[in-house]
This record gives C-alpha cells, sequence and structure tokens, in this order.
C-alpha cells in the first residue's frame, strides 16, 4: 500500500534580495501595509512598490518597531542611539530623526514597544538595554524619561536581559514587561506596580526572544539558545505555568512571533529554518525552507487592506542571507482562501 504523499513544502509569495547585508529585524506598521526591516545598513523598506526609504550607517540596526498611534518608526542602532522616525514625512523630508536617545550597543536584546504609555496622558513606551547593561529601562518615548529599570531589586541575579516584551493586561490595564536573561529564566514584571510578578526558568541557556498574546487564552512564549520552544499561561492573577514545550532538531533559536490573530508561532532559527507552529498546542504545522543561512527576524502583519490578499496575515522572514521572504500562511476564515489552521 503506497504511503500518503507528503505534504507539500509552502513557497513564499516574494523574495526581497539586493539588501547590503544581514536582515536583523523585521516589523510591519499597522497603519498601512509596509513592512520595515533592519539590515546593516539601515534599510527601512515598504511592501508595496515605489515606496521604500533608506538611512544608512556603517554600525547598522539592531531592532525595529513600529509605533501606530504615532505614526512612527522606532530603531535600535548600533551606533548607541534609539531613533523616531515620523512616517507621516514625506520620503524625501525623512532624513532626520524626530529624536535620538542614547542605548546600550553591545546587547543582544531587541527594544520593545507599547503604544500607550502609563496613565491617560502618558506617551508611547519603549523598553530598551541601559548603558551599561545590567539593567532594561523603561522609557517614555514623549519625554525620553526613564521610568523605571528592572529588575527592581539591584541584588538579584539573573544575569544579563536577552529579550524583552511589553505588553499591558487586558484585565487590569496594568503595564506589564517579559523579560528573558542569559542564565535561562523568564520574568514577569508590573511596571505599574513596581514589582515581579512571576519567574519560570524552562531553558538551560540564554533567552533570546520572548512574546506574549493577549487574545484568550492569554499565553507567553520563549525561545533561545538551546532547542526548546516554550508557551507559558499569562492569565491575570495567575503565576506563569507552562503550557506547551517542544524541542527543535537543532539548539539556537533567533526569534519568534505572534501572528495578531494568536493562531500561529514561527520561529527563526540558526539552521536556516522557518517553523511554523500552532499558538496553542505548540503542533508544528510547516518547516519553511527558503533561507540558506541563519534566521534572525521573524514578524507577523496586521491584515491587509489594499491588496488582493486581503484580510490576510503575512508573515515577513530576514535572514543572514541578505535576503527577506514574504509569506501568507493559513489565512484566517475571512480570507479569500480554503485553508484552515487545526490544533
Amino acid at each position: 500500500m503506497a504511503s500518503p504523499a507528503a505534504e507539500p513544502t509552502p513557497e513564499p509569495l516574494f523574495i526581497l534580495r539586493g539588501l547590503n547585508g544581514a536582515v536583523n529585524a523585521l516589523c510591519f506598521h499597522a497603519r498601512t501595509d509596509l513592512g520595515e526591516s533592519g539590515d546593516p545598513d539601515w534599510l527601512i523598506a515598504g511592501g508595496r512598490c515605489g515606496r521604500c526609504w533608506t538611512r544608512t550607517t556603517p554600525k547598522g540596526i539592531a531592532g525595529v518597531a513600529a509605533l501606530a498611534s504615532a505614526n512612527q518608526i522606532a530603531t535600535q542602532g548600533r551606533d548607541g542611539f534609539l531613533r523616531l522616525w515620523d512616517m507621516g514625512r514625506p520620503a524625501s523630508s525623512r532624513a532626520d530623526a524626530v529624536c535620538s536617545i542614547p542605548v546600550d550597543t553591545v546587547t543582544f536584546c531587541k527594544l520593545s514597544v507599547l503604544d500607550a504609555g502609563l496613565g491617560q496622558a502618558g506617551g508611547p513606551l519603549a523598553a530598551v538595554p541601559s548603558l551599561d547593561m545590567t539593567r532594561t529601562q523603561v522609557m517614555d518615548l514623549t519625554t525620553q524619561q526613564v521610568i523605571c529599570s528592572v529588575p527592581f531589586d539591584r541584588d538579584a541575579k539573573h544575569g544579563t536581559c536577552t529579550s524583552v516584551k511589553l505588553y499591558r493586561d487586558a484585565a487590569t490595564q496594568d503595564v506589564r514587561l517579559l523579560a528573558g536573561y542569559e542564565g535561562g529564566e523568564v520574568v514577569l514584571y508590573s511596571i505599574t506596580a513596581g514589582k515581579v510578578i512571576s519567574k519560570i526558568h524552562r531553558h538551560q541557556e540564554g533567552v533570546l526572544s520572548v512574546q506574549a498574546s493577549l487574545d484568550e487564552p492569554r499565553i507567553g512564549f520563549s525561545c533561545g539558545i538551546d532547542d526548546v520552544v516554550s508557551s507559558f499561561s499569562l492569565e491575570t492573577n495567575q503565576p506563569l505555568q507552562v503550557a506547551n514545550e517542544v524541542r527543535l532538531p537543532q539548539h539556537g533559536c533567533n526569534e519568534l512571533a505572534i501572528r495578531p490573530d494568536g493562531k500561529l508561532v514561527a520561529t527563526g532559527g540558526w539552521d536556516s529554518k522557518v517553523r511554523v507552529f500552532s499558538a496553542r498546542s505548540l503542533k508544528q504545522l510547516a518547516v519553511l525552507r527558503l533561507h540558506t543561512d541563519s534566521v534572525h527576524a521573524v514578524a507577523f502583519s496586521h491584515p491587509l487592506r489594499r491588496s488582493k490578499e486581503r484580510g490576510h496575515m503575512l508573515l515577513a522572514t530576514g535572514s543572514k542571507d541578505e535576503r527577506i521572504g514574504l509569506w501568507s500562511l493559513y489565512p484566517p476564515p475571512t480570507a479569500s482562501s480554503r485553508a484552515s489552521v487545526s490544533s
């Protein structure tokens, strides 16, 4: 009896080439169908033909994030500055940043931003490594003032912070920070209350990426230098508890991303593979094999509004091989596709 045919490997919608170095960071802007990438020559590229803007520096970009409420892009440069760029300006007038804030340049930790800050008048927030790398600073990007630094206890022995994720708890409106550390620990902080909420230790080596899905059920995810991808509960009044874990065929996962509808998780591996999982069960759904070197960045778009893939949430993948892949995987039921995601 013949064995069933293997499921075909997904193919990218587009492959973006011609970058001037490894792609270190990716994000999508919620107000438009634009994607942004950070390569060592500070490329900020639009996903639609004709929308491209570059800003060059020899030291490159470590992280990039979109602030939809302010129509801005935040870049974390290896030259020692976090910069804000106004995407509402014409491309010809974007040469100068809105502001430049000194940050650490050595750590692997990428910035995380939150559109709405503390209180009714609070500006957008950013979490970035402190200049001495011993702490993570949460700052108001409007005032450029540091609100707090974690760990709150200066005697805490977590090691260097290697990943952060700012988010707002849906039930309490508490601003929270997930932080991954070089020793394998993940710590959940309340920025609003100035305290540690919970800790969990599921990795044997550094945690390179942490993310939070705010759809029900609220789940956090982590990956890192070891071969473990872990999910854990982020319910408001509960400690961090492991929900699921999966072991990868190879050690090393640079980054993970959650699709905005909370259905999919994608990871970028040192082995050049992008793996896609069910967020609920961590069942592997697909392996993307476009890249030929370590995948440094993965990011999902918000539902597209203007293209033939209207309603789709694209996945962008960026690698040391100087390419970006754009993928449409398991479109939601509202999109024009029969595909569906099963747990």
